[in-house]
């Protein structure tokens, strides 16, 4: 997992968090520190999950974890790029409303991106 600068210092602020694993029980505790620590960060703040073919429940309470500290400190975060994968499970958990009340850039459902 990277975190990157989306703009540079004299462009918007903004920071974009290249998730490069899965989000399962074996990966989400050093994503967990990566994400959240993004929230430190500049905002607002894009999560690439192009490389996230699988999501599980601890995955799944990452990403709500991170909305909510986001909404918390003021911040937003965008998902970007979602696998069809990714969004069928979300969408199976009932959370597919969700991920669409997130402003995610290019569209609002979980499966176009």
């Amino acid at each position: 997992m990277t975190l990157t600068a989306a703009e540079s210092m004299h462009d918007i602020p903004g920071a974009s968090v290249k998730v490069e694993t899965d989000l399962t029980i074996y990966s989400v505790a050093e994503a967990k520190d990566t994400l959240l620590g993004a929230l430190a960060g500049p905002s607002p703040i894009s999560l690439d999950l192009r490389d996230v073919a699988e999501v599980d429940g601890a995955g799944i309470q990452l990403l709500l974890l991170v909305a909510r500290e986001a909404q918390r400190s003021g911040k937003t975060v965008t998902l970007d790029h979602i696998r069809q994968e990714v969004g069928e499970v979300l969408g199976l958990c009932g959370l597919g409303s969700v991920v669409s009340s997130w402003p995610v850039p290019g569209g609002s459902e979980a499966g176009a991106r």
